[in-house]
C-alpha cells in the first residue's frame, strides 16, 4: 500500500501535474465512473437487508429508547409516503419493535451479511480493476472476504455514527446539566470528531488492504485513504447544502426523490472511493516499479531501509543499453566499409541479426563504389 511519504518523491519525479494526468488517465481507462454506477446500485441492494437486521434488532432495546424510536420513524414515515401506506407502514414498525423473535433476529443477520457482502463483492471487483489484475479467488473465499469485510465496515461504521450524532447529544445533555464546562465540551467534541475521522481512514484502508487480489503491506494512513475521507467530507457538507437550499427533487420525482437523493448519493461515494484506490494504485506502480498484472506489491525496487525509491522515467534498463552499444557498433560499421565487430551473444535483443545483415549489404555497396573508383 502506497504510504504519504511516497507522495513527494513521485511528485519530485514526476512533478505534480504530471502525477494528475497520469491519475485521470487511469480513472478513464478503467472506467471508474461506471464502476461507481454499479456500486451504487450494488449498495443499495445491501443496504435494505442490513435495515431489516437493525429493526429485528429493535424490540431489544429499552423501553424508552423503543419510545424515542417510534416517535422519531412516525413522522419520517409520513413525510415520505401518506395515506393508508402510511398507516400500514406506521403499524408493520410498531408491530415489528413491540415482538422479540429469535428467528427474524437470525434471518435478518442471515440476509444482511449475505445481501451487504454482495455489494462488497462488487467493491472489491472494481478494486481489482485499479490494480490491473483479474480476479482469481474461488467463489467461497471471495463470498468470505467480503462478509469479513462488511462486518468490520459496519461496526466501524456504527461507531462513527454513535461517536457523532450520539455523542453529540450526551456532550449537550452533560453541558446542560453543568457536569462538563465549555472548554471541557470542546475537548470532548474535537476528540470526537478526530476519532471519527481516524476510524473512517481505517475503514478505507482496510477495503483497500484486502479489497484488490494482491500482496502488499499493510499502512493505517495512505494517501488514497486520506483524498477519499476528505472528499467524503466535503462531499457531505456540500451535498447537504445542495440539496437543502437548491435541490427540487421532491418536486421532480415526488415520493421517489428520497430514493434518488440516496442513489446520487451512494454513486457519488463510490466514485471518491475507487479515485483514492486508483490513487494509491498509481503511486504504487510509481514507486515499487512493477509491471501491470503483478499481484506482489511488496518487496520490488526495495533498498536497504526497507523503502522504495521512485522508478525514473529516464532509466534505461541493461537489455536496452547493450542494444544500443550494438547498434552503434553496427551503425559505425557501416560508415567505415569495415566489417562489423563481433557482437556477444545477449548482449543485444533477438533482432539484431537484421541490423547486421543491412549494415554488411551498405558495406559491401561502399566497398564496391570505391573499387570502380580506383
Amino acid at each position: 500500500m502506497a504510504r504519504l511519504r511516497d507522495v513527494p518523491n513521485v511528485v519530485r519525479t514526476m512533478s505534480f501535474t504530471g502525477l494528475a494526468r497520469k491519475l485521470w488517465t487511469e480513472i478513464e481507462q478503467d472506467a471508474i465512473f461506471t464502476w461507481a454506477s454499479s456500486l451504487a446500485y450494488s449498495w443499495i441492494f445491501a443496504l435494505f437487508p442490513f435495515m431489516i437486521f437493525l429493526l429485528s434488532l429493535a424490540p431489544y432495546m429499552p423501553g424508552s429508547a423503543k419510545q424515542d424510536a417510534l416517535k422519531e420513524l412516525e413522522p419520517a414515515i409520513r413525510q415520505t409516503v401518506s395515506g393508508e401506506v402510511a398507516d400500514q407502514l406506521v403499524r408493520n414498525v410498531h408491530d415489528v419493535m413491540q415482538n422479540t423473535q429469535g428467528g427474524l433476529l437470525s434471518f435478518g443477520l442471515l440476509l444482511a451479511l449475505w445481501g451487504a457482502s454482495g455489494g462488497m463483492t462488487m467493491t472489491m471487483t472494481a478494486l481489482d480493476k485499479a490494480y490491473e489484475v483479474e480476479s482469481e479467488r474461488s467463489f467461497l473465499k471471495h463470498r468470505l472476504v467480503a462478509i469479513g469485510l462488511t462486518i468490520a465496515v459496519i461496526v466501524l461504521v456504527l461507531i462513527v455514527l454513535v461517536l457523532l450524532p450520539v455523542g453529540g447529544a450526551v456532550v449537550r445533555h452533560f453541558k446542560d446539566q453543568a457536569v462538563l464546562g465549555d472548554v471541557a465540551a470542546l475537548a470532548v467534541n474535537i476528540f470526537r470528531y478526530v476519532l471519527a475521522i481516524l476510524l473512517l481512514l481505517a475503514c478505507v484502508s482496510l477495503i483497500y488492504y484486502f479489497g484488490p487480489n494482491i500482496k502488499q503491506r499493510w499502512h493505517t494512513v495512505t494517501p488514497g485513504a486520506v483524498l477519499t475521507v476528505a472528499l467524503w467530507i466535503l462531499m457531505g457538507f456540500g451535498f447537504g447544502f445542495y440539496v437543502s437550499n437548491f435541490g427540487s427533487f421532491n418536486k421532480t420525482y415526488g415520493t421517489l426523490g428520497a430514493a434518488i437523493i440516496l442513489l446520487l448519493f451512494f454513486y457519488l461515494s463510490a466514485a471518491v472511493l475507487l479515485i483514492g484506490a486508483e490513487l494509491n494504485s498509481v503511486l504504487d506502480f510509481a514507486v515499487l516499479g512493477v509491471k501491470p498484472g503483478t499481484r506482489d506489491f511488496t518487496a520490488a525496487n526495495a533498498t536497504s531501509d526497507g523503502t522504495a525509491e521512485p522508478q525514473r522515467k529516464d532509466a534505461i534498463t541493461p537489455a536496452r543499453s547493450s542494444e544500443d552499444k550494438a547498434l552503434r557498433r553496427i551503425q559505425d560499421a557501416a560508415v567505415s566499409g569495415l566489417p562489423a565487430a563481433p557482437i556477444p551473444v545477449g548482449k543485444a535483443q533477438a533482432g539484431w541479426w537484421k541490423w547486421a545483415v543491412a549494415a554488411t549489404a551498405i558495406g559491401w555497396i561502399v566497398g564496391g563504389r570505391k573499387r570502380r573508383l580506383t
